[in-house]
């Protein structure tokens, strides 16, 4: 039984990294400019907010209802709507990396444990009230072994 048990849990580990097995090259999520970076410890003023604070992602110009792609293949592990960064889907791309995409509009995305390819659209831009005063964008966050780090570093990869 338990020589069974062991069996079974190898083949769904096997099956599972089959289809969860993420591709080197990352991919822009929106074909558009860099209008603010990453900026690691680093404080910069928010225009929004009034204050200085780290930039802990990478905000790409956009368009109300432009449609945002995975980067990556991966699992939807969470989707929340967050007072400051409006609807936000967080996604595992393995290794350790999670990505979360903010400003999505609501119930234009994805749903929780969904598995998504690179490029498949997991939602709609909207805005990002913490941001509000940069203009229409898309905010992404890329976080490895729960530590920051520049989405665009995972781009030259």
């Amino acid at each position: 039984l338990v020589k069974g048990l062991i069996e079974i849990i190898v083949v769904v580990a096997i099956l599972y990294f089959q289809v969860m097995d993420r591709i080197s090259e990352f991919k822009k999520l929106i074909d558009t400019d860099v209008i603010k970076a990453f900026s690691g410890d680093t404080l910069v003023m928010s225009k929004t907010m009034g204050d200085w604070r780290t930039h802990n992602g990478t905000d790409y110009a956009g368009n109300i209802g432009d449609p945002v792609r995975a980067v990556n293949n991966g699992r939807v592990t969470r989707v929340y709507d967050d007072v400051l960064w409006g609807t936000t889907v967080e996604i595992d791309h393995l290794d350790g990396l999670t990505v979360r995409y903010c400003g999505l509009g609501k119930g234009s995305t994805v749903s929780e444990g969904d598995e998504v390819k690179i490029n498949d659209k997991i939602g709609n831009l909207s805005e990002i009230p913490a941001e509000s005063a940069d203009g229409t964008h898309f905010h992404i966050e890329a976080e490895k072994d729960g530590k920051y780090i520049d989405f665009e570093s995972l781009l030259l990869a």
